[in-house]
């Protein structure tokens, strides 16, 4: 990717093409917005990849991010690939503890009926 074109904007108008075209999820902007519940417009979802430079809010990438099972920051990541989306990872011993401890109360809290 060219220095160019390494702006949040343009990574995430690169990284919603990509997605649209990829086999799982959405892949058309009619289907996108049916997805996001219509919180994001097509037209919206159409500036988005169509003109890399036009600003959207936090919440129109979080609603697209969420349409394909993902969360917004994977959107802002050069280069994203579909198919093998990034994902964070425990390091430390510690950190995997505390992760599994997260992964318990979210697990608790579904069951509870306090997320979809």
């Amino acid at each position: 990717m060219s220095r160019s074109r390494f702006t949040p904007r343009t990574i995430l108008s690169d990284n919603v093409r990509a997605l649209l075209k990829s086999k799982t999820g959405p892949n058309s902007q009619p289907k996108l917005e049916e997805k996001t519940k219509k919180f994001v417009s097509q037209n919206t979802i159409s500036r988005i990849v169509s003109e890399p430079g036009e600003n959207t809010s936090l919440e129109n990438i979080a609603a697209i991010a969420a349409a394909y099972g993902l969360e917004a920051w994977q959107l802002l990541v050069p280069g994203m690939d579909p198919n093998n989306p990034p994902a964070l990872a425990a390091v430390t011993k510690a950190e995997k503890e505390l992760w599994a401890k997260l992964r318990g109360l979210m697990d608790d809290i579904k069951k509870q009926g306090g997320s979809e």
